[in-house]
């Protein structure tokens, strides 16, 4: 059995030509995740065998057998588009590969491999990170963790997470060890960070916190050295020793993205536009300045599965080399940079498996009961230490979350917290602009692209057509098409306009232990829509019947219980309930009513008479603009680093231009910075409150996509 395990291990090797630096991602080689790991799968091993043997004992694993009687194990991946595989194909993102090499390999030992991908395109790292058993499972034996463009405290940053003393990142840290620690499966948890700039004396975020604060026995988070955590770092160490190959004007560093190419000369079969060598600041990055231009992972001129049916689509490949060669197409890795992942993490697994296996032949008496308990005894994680760096109030009890989002692999969704839902039933919404209803419906967002088989039939259409129909066949339209139908994750949630009344959640008090609630709406993307409820403003919610927000433009307050933040285009909505129903939360349910109330009129303080709070817009801007490119809350933003695509941009200088904008509205003051924002924000919230343009109240709409308590 270890033989055959370590033939295929040796084949990884082999595909990368002896080259072993490149497969060593792992912070540390050893540390307690792997010893935790080798004796838990020397348990799932052993019981494997007891059960194919027919001793009759029962077995354990945290995944249903297969056919087979092998036990399962179970792989699960949350993070951002990074992890959900945007800009390749969802099924050739670094999860799926990881299962496809690493699983036939645990074959081997007699386990069944399941991979989850349970990474969502454009969302914080939190509020998302209450919720890493809806993410994963509650049944995994390994969680992976990526958000490599976010701090760790994204979305926490309005909440003083933090003890006096402590950073907040550190506590951002410690507050999602402490919540994947209490999956029940108590699984081993990994930090990625793709690490693709070499930087001097700094080590990537998370690989930073873990070197620091948790491996030494002198940091700050040195309670939990004990526990199952390392880390891997995909494209620093393991590309160090090639960074300085083939630099010189003779060499093959290039920069990653060639110059452009015409359509002219993509019609004489001309598919790379004119190379250019890295800058100098470059050299570096590896996602900019590939170690070798041809090879981009220095071994390869492309990955094994390109993601697509390549005997369908055989031109693909030529048409599209900065896809399909390249280790990363932009921020996103291209499907070389997953297959790189997926190696790296199946050569660290397979090392640990193999270790189990030695174990295990170690024993001459598998039957040996002291044996099995000693194995047993090195797979369980002991209980949590005191929290350290994070408040009690954040870190000291676990968190529950309903989340509509899929894939979701555990636990609820917002629609199972709503009592005689009249959604039930029906199917999602995917149509942005269907006709609204009386009632909440479960939907697919504004800013999330969707397609469908339909559709990628409808652009990719047979091959004897294109063959017969060059002319008019889009092969970047299939390609796209393609591309959006392979994705797992879909953001999903709860959307309500005026006309849909209250919505009302139910929370149960079988899991309040602070009495704290949570309510997020989903990440639009860039720009939060036009048509989008301001929660500061236009929401109205009551707590067992108390408002604590009032909607209808009356002035915010964090007074009742009720404090909204923003990040991004998605606001935040955090209830203390004790402040609201006392003791009564862990008794009793909580309902709770959220309504659209949208904005009609503003008083500005101090006025007599209703204002117009900026600007008007004519129907030839909305026109240009259209409604998914408004600013967020339909308001001007001056200031250059918001003005994303250009869109923005536009916005302000139809809105906020000198001859268009009202007295009160000056171009300095309106902006969509919250009152709490001292010295920067107040203006704009007494004089520009509400919305910047005119919007039709009835068109206001919001969506509720995560409900959280603790």
């Amino acid at each position: 059995m270890r033989s055959r395990v370590e033939q295929r291990r040796i084949a990884i090797l082999d595909y990368y030509e002896g080259d072993a630096k490149i497969l060593a991602a792992a912070d540390k080689a050893q540390t307690g995740a792997e010893e935790y790991l080798v004796a838990r799968m020397a348990v799932r091993i052993l019981k494997s065998l007891q059960s194919k043997a027919g001793d009759g004992k029962p077995s354990t694993g945290s995944a249903s057998r297969d056919s087979s009687g092998a036990a399962g194990f179970v792989i699960g991946c949350i993070g951002s588009s990074v992890t959900a595989g945007h800009d390749a194909f969802g099924h050739v993102a670094y999860p799926n590969v990881l299962e496809n090499v690493l699983g036939p390999i645990f074959g081997e030992a007699g386990l069944n491999l399941t991979v989850r991908n349970g990474g969502i395109g454009g969302t914080n790292p939190w509020m998302a990170s209450f919720c890493v058993e809806n993410m994963a499972g509650n049944d995994i034996d390994v969680l992976t963790r990526e958000w490599e463009y976010w701090h760790l405290d994204d979305g926490l940053e309005s909440y003083q997470v933090a003890r006096p003393g402590f950073e907040a990142n550190t506590a951002a840290f410690e507050l999602f060890l402490r919540n994947a620690l209490r999956i029940p499966s108590q699984p081993a948890v990994y930090f990625l960070d793709l690490g693709h700039v070499a930087r001097p004396r700094r080590l990537p975020k998370a690989a930073a916190m873990l070197a620091k604060h948790v491996r030494n026995p002198q940091g700050k988070l040195s309670a939990y050295r004990d526990y199952p955590v390392n880390g891997f770092t995909a494209f620093g160490k393991p590309f160090d020793h090639m960074r300085g190959n083939s630099l010189g004007q003779d060499g093959n560093r290039w920069n990653r993205n060639t110059g452009e190419v015409t359509p002219e000369d993509r019609s004489k079969g001309i598919f790379q536009g004119k190379k250019s060598r890295c800058d100098k600041g470059d050299v570096n990055d590896v996602s900019v300045c590939p170690v070798d231009f041809d090879k981009q992972d220095g071994h390869h001129h492309r990955p094994k599965d390109l993601g697509f049916d390549e005997s369908e689509f055989p031109e693909w490949e030529k048409e599209y080399p900065e896809k399909f060669r390249n280790l990363f197409v932009n921020w996103h890795m291209g499907v070389l940079g997953h297959e790189v992942i997926a190696m790296q993490m199946s050569y660290h697994f397979s090392g640990v498996l193999i270790r189990a296996l030695e174990t295990l032949e170690k024993q001459d008496n598998w039957e040996d009961a002291a044996f099995l308990e000693g194995l047993e005894g090195g797979a369980a994680v002991p209980g949590l230490p005191a929290s350290v760096s994070c408040k009690k109030k954040w870190c000291d009890k676990p968190w529950t979350c309903a989340y509509s989002t899929i894939p979701r692999y555990a636990g609820s969704g917002v629609e199972d917290w709503i009592p005689d839902w009249p959604g039930k039933g029906k199917p999602v919404v995917t149509d942005h602009h269907a006709e609204r209803v009386d009632y909440w419906q479960l939907t697919v967002p504004e800013g999330q692209p969707v397609s469908s088989p339909e559709q990628v039939r409808a652009a990719c259409k047979t091959k004897e057509i294109r063959a017969s129909d060059k002319a008019n066949w889009r092969s970047d339209d299939c390609m796209e098409q393609a591309k959006l139908a392979s994705m797992k994750d879909q953001k999903r949630a709860i959307k309500g306009f005026p006309t849909s009344g209250p919505l009302l959640l139910q929370l149960p008090h079988s899991r309040m232990m602070q009495c704290i609630a949570i309510i997020e709406e989903p990440p639009y993307g860039w720009e939060k829509p036009m048509l989008g409820a301001n929660w500061y403003y236009e929401l109205r919610v009551e707590v067992n019947g108390k408002a604590c927000l009032e909607g209808g433009g009356a002035p915010y307050s964090t007074a009742k219980g009720c404090t909204i933040s923003l990040k991004g285009s998605a606001q935040t909505l955090v209830i203390d309930l004790k402040k609201i129903v006392g003791s009564k939360c862990k008794r009793e349910d909580t309902l709770l009513n959220i309504t659209v109330a949208p904005i009609t009129t503003w008083l500005g303080e101090g006025a007599t008479k209703a204002q117009h709070p900026c600007a008007k817009v004519d129907e030839d801007l909305k026109s240009r603009l259209g409604e998914s490119h408004a600013h967020p809350y339909g308001r001007c933003f001056p200031g250059e680093s918001h003005d994303i695509n250009g869109h923005w941009k536009d916005f302000n200088e139809a809105i906020c231009s000198t001859d268009r904008q009202e007295p009160e509205c000056d171009g300095t003051q309106c902006d969509g910075r919250p009152p709490e924002w001292k010295g920067v924000g107040g203006p704009m919230w007494k004089h520009c409150q509400g919305v910047a343009i005119d919007r039709d109240p009835a068109k206001i709409h919001t969506y509720v996509a995560r409900a959280i308590i603790a």
